[in-house]
């Protein structure tokens, strides 16, 4: 930013100077050029002073700044189309940097900030199939620490610092969502239906050995359909049919 300000007369009227006052503000550099070249930064708070003669002062805020990345349509490892979103959070470390390497430093780490977000996510899927598989759904930490080192080098050179990249909205799209939904309900009942056939196999073998433990002589005929019956009513969705043998 160029900044203007009122000039200040000092000395006689036959020696009369002109200078002009300006005050960076806590975190916050201004970088003095003079005839198109670099005189000096300028770090300290307070009140200083500058020949007005050809110069220009440029501001650079050195405090954290947050930005939000815009919702994009992004294919995971697999292909599905995801929507997705991210905050970014960013400081100038380097105001030099900023000012002479690129055109607008801001705009530079934005679509710098766009394109690894897009790199990233293609390389792993929404959902792993595999128990200790990273993905998008539960990888979280360590994806966010890849983007943030990838962008991290491609920034370096407009002096900038990255503190994190969080993924903000990560969803199906719209024209897949209701498919995967019914693909993680079924998922889920398949699970589901294991956990009760496991807990319904010990309950049967637990429900004979007690019948035994009290005495009580079961052919193995009598075994199995007691079996088949617990089976039955645990994981299906039937009532017990007890039969009478005659």
């Amino acid at each position: 930013m160029n900044e203007k300000e009122d000039c200040i007369n000092v000395g006689n009227m036959n020696d009369n100077i002109q200078i002009k006052p300006f005050k960076p503000s806590l975190r916050e550099e201004k970088l003095i050029f003079r005839y198109g070249k670099y005189a000096k930064t300028v770090k300290e708070p307070g009140i200083h002073f500058v020949y007005p003669t050809m110069r220009n002062i440029y501001d650079y805020d050195r405090k954290i700044i947050t930005v939000d990345l815009p919702n994009t349509k992004i294919n995971d490892s697999n292909g599905s189309p995801l929507e997705v979103s991210a905050v970014l959070n960013y400081r100038i470390v380097d105001s030099m940097k900023a000012h002479l390497n690129v055109t607008n430093y801001s705009n530079f780490v934005i679509n710098q900030a766009l394109t690894v977000v897009k790199r990233i996510v293609g390389r792993y899927p929404y959902e792993s199939g595999q128990e200790n598989g990273i993905s998008l759904k539960n990888g979280s930490n360590e994806i966010q620490n890849e983007m943030v080192s990838d962008l991290q080098k491609m920034v370096e050179i407009a002096g900038i610092e990255i503190i994190s990249i969080l993924l903000n909205e990560l969803s199906y799209s719209v024209e897949v969502a209701s498919i995967m939904l019914k693909k993680q309900q079924a998922k889920a009942m398949v699970e589901a239906k294991q956990i009760i056939m496991e807990g319904s196999i010990g309950l049967a073998v637990d429900t004979v050995n007690e019948i035994e433990t009290r005495g009580i002589t079961m052919s193995d005929n009598d075994k199995s359909k007691l079996i088949t019956n617990i089976l039955t009513v645990s994981v299906g969705n039937n009532e017990a049919q007890p039969t009478i043998n005659l």
